[in-house]
């Protein structure tokens, strides 16, 4: 527990730091080509541990808090400049010469995604197939006549690979009350082609998982009803369940598989049951008391405390993507523009409420997404690092104060005017900026500690 808490922490700070630093290289670097000068470069905030001078003068530091970074010009609306000095100065540059400075950083961050998914591609990546488990009677992916045991090949016009892939797909979908969505699914019979209706989806990113609520289960390995190991001071430590209890049967009803033994015990909040295990070749009744627990829907269900032992996925399962560099690079282009795309809609989605605001996640959840992606190689952290440069770069263009897309506003709306806006105006806009920012992160950060 405490080890993967620092994992995460460690994972969560080299994604920031990389991310953020080559952000900042993009405004460093087109600043000097637009012959600004760069009083300093930082990687972190606070208290500085190093700090080296250019022949440019510009101090490169690495600072205490390695949570970020920022580049430092000259502007003598911060500080007076001497007058040799002017010409070098940021607010002195064209407006042309400013947005450019203020877009390099966004711009960059686009750059590097494209880089960590080239890379992915061309070393090859694993996935879990698309293959469906099961699908829920009467669901939306029912009636579009959906089966266990398919694959999927395509949703809309996207090519899919992966369920990361099916999800990004889908989510481009909600809202849209219309839609009727083509599918293309596979199994050793052939390929299939469905539509599904999405005029009754109730999905909001917030009440049930994305897949539950089309009714479809990804397919996994059945895994043995054997106990790995028994949480402390849980309902199950205290019906004395210990680590290689086989369960037989729970109330006469036989357990097959790890899979079956969670869905009967989820529906079980705050009962009695009868436990059937095997210990030591020697077959014994226990009586257990389920324990309970709140999904975010407010629903109870049923809590043992209790973990399966990690089985590996069947080999017929795993899927490798791998392409040649310049097939890759066509595939990197379009993987960043289409997750580009699918931020902007989803943000414009949580703004007309189609998603709810709950799905938005922090520091927190990019610190699990981080440790976990790491977890399961290089290959993916280099997806994650991707990801998260492609929203940091998206989230920086927002016409917000204090973001990049919002002083690029301001120099648009200079261009028009054929005057700078007004100081006390753009110091009103910073603030109102300042506090938008400070609610989504609190929001952000309420949302990520909900979710334990």
């Amino acid at each position: 527990m405490l080890w993967g808490f620092f994992w995460s922490l460690l994972m969560f700070l080299i994604v920031i730091t990389l991310l953020v630093a080559f952000h900042e290289y993009g405004h460093f670097i087109v600043a000097r080509a637009c012959g600004v000068k760069v009083l300093r470069f930082s990687i972190g905030f606070g208290k500085i541990l190093w700090s080296r001078n250019s022949k440019k003068g510009t101090e490169f530091v690495i600072s205490i808090l390695p949570i970020g970074g920022y580049v430092k010009m000259l502007d003598e609306r911060v500080a007076p400049v001497k007058k040799e000095d002017l010409p070098f100065a940021f607010n002195r540059k064209s407006v042309l010469q400013r947005s450019l400075i203020v877009l390099a950083g966004p711009f960059f961050n686009f750059i590097f995604a494209i880089a960590a998914y080239w890379l992915m591609l061309v070393i090859g990546i694993t996935h879990v197939a698309p293959i469906v488990g099961e699908v829920a009677p009467g669901s939306i992916a029912a009636t579009a006549g959906i089966e266990s045991d398919q694959e999927f090949v395509e949703i809309g016009k996207t090519k899919i690979h992966s369920w990361q892939d099916v999800s990004v797909a889908l989510v481009k979908e909600i809202g849209n009350k219309t839609a009727s969505l083509p599918i293309v699914m596979k199994d050793k019979n052939g390929i299939y082609h469905y539509k599904l209706m999405l005029g009754k989806w109730a999905y909001n990113g917030s009440d049930v998982y994305l897949l539950e609520s089309l009714g479809i289960a990804p397919s996994e390995p059945l895994i043995p009803p054997i106990i790995a190991a028994v949480q402390k001071d849980s309902p199950a430590a205290g019906a004395k369940l210990r680590t290689g209890d086989e369960v037989i049967a729970i109330d006469g009803q036989s357990i097959k598989s790890w899979q079956a033994m969670v869905k009967y015990i989820s529906s079980k909040p705050n009962q009695l049951v009868q436990f059937t295990i095997k210990r030591n070749n020697s077959i014994r009744q226990s009586p257990v008391k389920i324990g309970q627990q709140q999904l975010r829907t407010g629903q109870m269900i049923g809590f043992l405390g209790i973990q399966s032992k990690q089985l590996p996925w069947p080999s017929k399962n795993i899927r490798l993507e791998k392409y040649s560099p310049f097939k890759a690079l066509e595939i990197a282009l379009n993987k960043t523009y289409d997750m580009s795309i699918t931020t902007l809609k989803l943000l414009g989605k949580m703004l007309i409420g189609d998603i709810s605001v709950k799905g938005l996640s922090g520091p927190v959840g990019i610190a699990q997404g981080a440790g976990f992606s790491a977890s399961l190689g290089f290959a993916h952290f280099l997806s994650f690092l991707a990801l998260v440069s492609v929203s940091l770069g998206v989230l920086n263009l927002l016409p917000l104060p204090m973001l990049d897309g919002g002083h690029f506003l301001f120099f648009i709306i200079e261009a028009i005017i054929k005057r700078p806006i007004p100081e006390k105006v753009q110091e009103f806009c910073m603030k109102v900026g300042i506090l938008l920012l400070i609610s989504v992160m609190l929001l952000a950060l309420y949302n990520d500690l909900s979710r334990f």
